[in-house]
C-alpha cells in the first residue's frame, strides 16, 4: 500500500484535500472515477513520520489492545484508535486498515500492507493469534517487543546527540576565534616583530587561509554537514560506519541478536513452529543469516549447532539455547537470553553515555586550549620587548 495526497472535487462535498491509500496510482484513479469524484491533483505522499514504530505502531497497538480487552468489535476499536492521532498520515493508515478488514481481509493481512509500520514478526504473531483466538496476548507480546526496541534506540540517540550538539557549538567558537580574535593578535605580532612559536604560526596560517578563502571555508562546512546527513539517511553507509567503530559495532550486534531472540521467544510462546519463527524474524536482525540457520536445521542439525555455524552468536548465548533444546522447552530459553542481553545492553549504554560526555568535553577543550595557547605564548615575548 502507498499513500497519495489527493485534491478532489466531490459533487456532494465540494473540494477536498486528503490522504488516501492504494496499491498504485492507477488503482486509486480508477477507484475515484468509479465513485464519481473528479481528480484535481494527485501525487504520492512523502512520509512525515520520523520513526513509524514509535510514532504510529506502538500507540496504535496500545490503543487497539485496550479497546479489544473491553470487548469492542475490531473495526470499531480501530476507528476509535484512529482518533488518537492528530496527523493525517496516521489516520489515513488506520482508515486503510479498516477498509481492508471491511473488504474481507484479516487484521494480519491488513497490517501487512504497511511493512514500514508492521514488520514480519508483528504480522506473523497477529496471524497466529487470529487462528488461536489469542489476539490480546499476541498484541501484548508485540507491544513489549517494540517498546524494548524503541527504548534502546532512544538511549543510543541520546548518547549520540549530546556530543554532536557540543561539537557543533565548539566549532562555532573555533571559527569565531579564527576569523575575529586571531587576526587582531596577528597584526600585533607582525608590528612587534617577535619570533612566533610553531603552534602560533600554524594557527595564524589557518586563520589567514579562512579569511582569504571564505567560500572554501563555507564549502567545507557545507560538505561536512551534508556528508553527515547523507550518512545518517543512507542505511548502507550508516551500517558501514557503525560496523567500523569497535564499541558501537559490538552494541549493534547485541541489539540485533537480542531482538532476534526476543522475537523468536514471542512467536514460540504463541505456538508458532520454530522454522516459521525464524522466517518471521528475517528482518529483525539483518546481520543474522536466517536462511542459513533454517537450512542447517532442516538438514538435521540441532538448533545450537546451527547457531554456532552462523558465527554471530556468543558461546553463553548458545549454551542457554542448548539447555532449553535438551529440556524440550525453547521459548523460556530464548526469553532468558534476550532478558540477559537487554540487561547487559542497558548497562553498556549507561557506561558509554557516562564516558562519552566528559570525553567529548576533554577533546574539544584540548582544541580550544591549543588555540588560546597559540595566542598567549607569543604575548610573553611582546611583554619582554615592552620591558
Amino acid at each position: 500500500m502507498r499513500l497519495f495526497r489527493c485534491k478532489t472535487l466531490d459533487p456532494a462535498e465540494g473540494i477536498k484535500v486528503e490522504l488516501l491509500c492504494a496499491d498504485s496510482e492507477v488503482a486509486l484513479r480508477d477507484h475515484l472515477r468509479r465513485s464519481g469524484v473528479s481528480i484535481i491533483h494527485l501525487k504520492p505522499h512523502r512520509s512525515n513520520l520520523n520513526n513509524h514504530s514509535e510514532t504510529f505502531t506502538l500507540p496504535f497497538l496500545k490503543g487497539l489492545l485496550q479497546l479489544i480487552e473491553n470487548h469492542l468489535e475490531l473495526v470499531t476499536a480501530i476507528n476509535i484508535t484512529s482518533q488518537l492521532f492528530s496527523d493525517p498520515e496516521s489516520r489515513a493508515i488506520c482508515v486503510a486498515i479498516m477498509g481492508s478488514i471491511n473488504g474481507g481481509k484479516s487484521l494480519s493481512k491488513a497490517v501487512a500492507d504497511f511493512p514500514r509500520c508492521f514488520n514480519i514478526l508483528a504480522v506473523k504473531i497477529i496471524e497466529m493469534a487470529e487462528q488461536t483466538a489469542r489476539l490480546p496476548e499476541a498484541l501484548r507480546g508485540v507491544i513489549s517487543y517494540i517498546s524494548m526496541s524503541v527504548d534502546i534506540r532512544k538511549r543510543l540517540k541520546t548518547a549520540a546527540t549530546y556530543p554532536l550538539i557540543l561539537f557543533g557549538f565548539s566549532m562555532v567558537i573555533v571559527i569565531f576565534w579564527l576569523l575575529v580574535v586571531v587576526p587582531r593578535f596577528a597584526e600585533m605580532f607582525i608590528e612587534t616583530g617577535v619570533e612566533l612559536p610553531l603552534l602560533t604560526s600554524c594557527v595564524l596560517s589557518i586563520s589567514s587561509f579562512c579569511i582569504n578563502h571564505p567560500f572554501i571555508l563555507i564549502g567545507m562546512i557545507l560538505f561536512m554537514v551534508s556528508s553527515g546527513v547523507f550518512v545518517i539517511r543512507s542505511t548502507r553507509l550508516r551500517k558501514r560506519v557503525i560496523k567500523s567503530l569497535p564499541i558501537i559495532s559490538n552494541i549493534r550486534r547485541e541489539f540485533l541478536v537480542m531482538n532476534f531472540f526476543y522475537g523468536i521467544s514471542i512467536m514460540l510462546q504463541e505456538k508458532i513452529n520454530l522454522l516459521d519463527a525464524i522466517r518471521g524474524v528475517v528482518n529483525v536482525g539483518d546481520d543474522i543469516d536466517t536462511g542459513k540457520l533454517e537450512a542447517l536445521i532442516r538438514a538435521g542439525n540441532s538448533l545450537a549447532n546451527s547457531m554456532r555455524s552462523c558465527e554471530i552468536f556468543e558461546d553463553y548465548e548458545i549454551s542457554i539455547i542448548e539447555t532449553g533444546e535438551r529440556a524440550g522447552d525453547l521459548w523460556p530459553a530464548f526469553r532468558s537470553v534476550s532478558d540477559m542481553m537487554n540487561l547487559r545492553l542497558q548497562q553498556k549504554l549507561e557506561h558509554i553515555i557516562g564516558l562519552i560526555q566528559p570525553l567529548t568535553i576533554i577533546v574539544i577543550g584540548f582544541v580550544l586550549i591549543l588555540i588560546v595557547c597559540s595566542i598567549v605564548l607569543p604575548m610573553y615575548s611582546v611583554i619582554d620587548l615592552g620591558i
